[in-house]
């Protein structure tokens, strides 16, 4: 019996964004952005230090998170709650 050495692969699954809140002043929040966005090359040791999984951030919209919605849809809502959402 022959074996079989094909390998499925995933597209990107984005990790859990990082967001400024909208009440806060327009200012801050583009200053927030702009700082995750450049941690990677102005900041590279604390970005590292936070987790050196991290290549860098960049900047996402809604339709980023359709992947994640759908998948959430599939499993339904028990179980996303008794094994993503739960709290200990």
């Amino acid at each position: 019996m022959g074996r079989c050495d094909h390998h499925w692969k995933s597209e990107n699954i984005p990790g859990a964004p990082y967001v400024a809140r909208s009440d806060l002043d327009k200012k801050i929040q583009k200053r927030f952005s702009k700082a995750m966005l450049e941690i990677h090359t102005e900041k590279p040791d604390a970005l590292n230090s936070f987790d050196n999984t991290i290549e860098k951030y960049i900047e996402v919209d809604n339709k980023y998170y359709h992947s994640i919605r759908n998948i959430a849809n599939i499993l339904g809502k028990e179980y996303m709650y008794e094994y993503f959402l739960k709290g200990e």
